[in-house]
């Protein structure tokens, strides 16, 4: 079906969407996705067979082909999902501190705690308000530590753009911490 919709079959892949289909959307589904991003990444796989049909190794199984697809997808899909809710996370872990661990002895003085609750009050700000894909290429890069290929491949960029992408962000959250003391 795939050599007939590269050689101009109209009708060839949308037989090959009725055979795999089901199985590939039932695959999102058991994977724990909700039916609207099941099937978003359901569209995106097969336009992804769609747009690389000529790279396609007929050696391979099609089917296995298909589903690395789905499983890079997949990643990609969750890993955003996690990356997304990382920080959003860790506020409400940090604000739903018992007083007691709030109030711990510490070697620091109350002041340079205060001061390094805000700075991070501020980055979690100056995060929220990148653009998502300079959120996104930052939190991969530094944050998961995924090298710049794998966070480009993820996103969908060339690793120029993600480089691009970074150094914006970086300079935004340094625009954003300008006037703050560094604390170690």
């Amino acid at each position: 079906m795939l050599a007939r919709h590269i050689t101009g079959d109209v009708s060839a892949f949308p037989e090959l969407i009725q055979r795999f289909g089901p199985s590939v959307l039932g695959y999102f589904s058991r994977s724990g996705l909700g039916r609207a991003a099941a099937e978003d990444l359901f569209q995106e796989a097969f336009a992804r067979v769609h747009v690389h049909s000529k790279s396609y190794d007929s050696r391979r199984p099609f089917r296995a082909w298909l589903f690395a697809i789905a499983h890079n997808l997949l990643c990609s899909h969750l890993r955003r999902q996690r990356i997304r809710t990382l920080f959003g996370l860790r506020r409400r872990q940090q604000e739903a501190a018992p007083v007691e661990e709030a109030a711990a002895p510490s070697s620091s003085s109350p002041e340079i705690e205060a001061a390094a609750r805000e700075q991070v009050e501020i980055v979690q700000k100056a995060l929220r308000n990148l653009p998502q894909s300079q959120r996104e290429a930052l939190l991969l890069t530094v944050v998961e530590g995924l090298s710049q290929e794998d966070a480009a491949q993820i996103l969908g960029v060339p690793v120029p753009t993600l480089k691009t992408w970074v150094r914006r962000a970086r300079i935004q959250l340094a625009a954003a911490l300008s006037g703050f003391e560094v604390l170690s």
